[in-house]
């Protein structure tokens, strides 16, 4: 699965991707956001509220920082980290997700098709040589067993189940008594009709017909172009900032900046170093 490329610092061109081309998708990467966007979000996050500020607001005005420099740097922030996008997108991804990928419960799935197999093929096999006469014993058992055998733990499990299942209720159909009986005496030793739903609601699961599949919220276009705006957002968001941090340098001391998010103190040996 391809990941998207995170929004680069410098002005280098980045890869695009079209609508159109995102309708033609296999499958969607989830949004995610890298260290430096989380940080971006952050620091751009802290200047907005704080420039507020009395002790603040005056200074950043004589800059040219206006209102409406404000609002856009709020909807610049709105739009890179993703608040504004509607819930089914990521409720989207997430399910997409999950039905790409292998489900979580496949392996234990398998595992009791496998114990099923384990148990009631042999027991099968032996109430048949015990149920039908010696005369049609050898037939019964290659007819019933035609083509079918114990497979090892995996997804081949499931097609040996099924095809078992499938002979177990063609014993209740057939015209031969002894099918009947072998039916019977199965049902006794608790291979129930209730035993044999059980077992196809797990045959079900492996093949991924429980599956939810997600419901595309109008075309897998919609949630592509969202991404594909919310990297968009990113960089616009990175260059506003990048210039009001410049803009308000001279403004303010370094502790003011480092509190309006302005400046990031790095610290090594234990010695703080302004960036």
């Amino acid at each position: 699965m391809s990941k998207k490329k995170s929004v680069p610092q410098s002005a280098e061109p980045v890869d695009e991707v079209t609508v159109e081309e995102i309708d033609e998708l296999d499958e969607l990467s989830p949004t995610s956001l890298v260290k430096d966007d989380r940080l971006l979000l952050d620091r751009s996050m802290r200047f907005l509220v704080s420039i507020q500020t009395r002790r603040f607001v005056a200074r950043a005005r004589r800059e040219g920082y206006s209102a409406a420099e404000h609002t856009e740097g709020w909807r610049l922030w709105k739009a890179a980290s993703g608040s504004d996008r509607p819930l089914d997108h990521w409720l989207y991804e997430e399910k997409e997700q999950s039905v790409i990928g292998e489900p979580p419960a496949l392996g234990a799935t398998l595992q009791a098709l496998d114990d099923f197999e384990n148990m009631w093929f042999p027991r099968t096999r032996m109430i048949i040589a015990r149920v039908v006469p010696a005369s049609e014993r050898e037939a019964f058992l290659n007819g019933f067993f035609a083509n079918l055998s114990q497979q090892p733990l995996g997804p081949s499990v499931v097609g040996s189940v099924r095809t078992f299942l499938s002979r177990v209720d063609g014993l209740a159909s057939s015209s031969s008594e002894h099918a009947k009986a072998v039916r019977k005496v199965l049902a006794s030793r608790g291979l129930t009709d209730a035993r044999l739903a059980r077992v196809r609601a797990l045959l079900d699961e492996a093949e991924g017909q429980g599956a939810e599949v997600p419901t595309r919220p109008d075309s897998a276009a919609e949630v592509g172009a969202a991404q594909v705006a919310q990297q968009e957002a990113l960089a616009a968001l990175r260059a506003w900032f990048v210039d009001w941090a410049t803009t308000l340098r001279t403004a303010f001391n370094v502790n003011d900046r480092i509190q309006l998010g302005l400046t990031r103190v790095r610290r090594k040996k234990a010695l703080p170093q302004e960036e």
